[in-house]
């Protein structure tokens, strides 16, 4: 939830920045689902319609889940126990897709995955229209094969920023 102060208001210029929460999704490497149904799950961040709860769980690859646990209605165990890690990563995903965020992002978010099924994730993510700006933060290099942009932390300081042209393959540093 938001936090409140106890004193005074919290502002950037003249916006409330409580305003951005609805364009920011998050989605970390153990996304809790919160329903004991894919819907329910589904359901928790937004009023999405049937038809687009279905639509993201194709888009995310999960629709042979759908076919396997009986149904969007069907139950999931606690905390989604009876589907797999990288399931659970992509009803996560499809969950925050449904929110249609302008910033996406992505902690660890495709860790379970396989390094194609994250490719093929990262390939959709990148063709979505409106497509949100997307921050990932991931220890695979497989992960930023598709970033316009990368910033490397690490012990070094300051930080490496790389920006690479995807018609050439090739990477430049940039000096922030």
């Amino acid at each position: 939830g938001t936090l409140v102060p106890d004193a005074g208001q919290i502002r950037h210029g003249d916006t409330d920045p409580t305003r951005f929460a609805n364009d920011l999704a998050y989605v970390g490497q153990d996304p809790v689902l919160s329903g004991r149904t894919l819907r329910e799950s589904l359901s928790w961040s937004s009023d999405a319609s049937m038809p687009d709860m279905v639509e993201a769980l194709h888009l995310v690859g999960v629709a042979a889940l759908l076919q396997r646990v009986g149904g969007i209605d069907a139950p999931l165990g606690e905390r989604g126990a009876m589907i797999s890690g990288g399931e659970r990563q992509r009803v996560g995903l499809a969950r925050a897709l449904l929110r249609r965020p302008r910033l996406l992002l992505l902690d660890e978010a495709l860790n379970a995955l396989d390094a194609d099924s994250e490719r093929g994730i990262l390939t959709m993510l990148a063709g979505l229209n409106p497509r949100p700006t997307i921050v990932i933060v991931a220890h695979r290099p497989e992960a930023f094969a598709l970033c316009g942009r990368l910033i490397r932390l690490s012990q070094q300081h300051p930080p490496r920023i790389e920006e690479r042209d995807h018609a050439t393959h090739q990477t430049y540093e940039v000096h922030a």
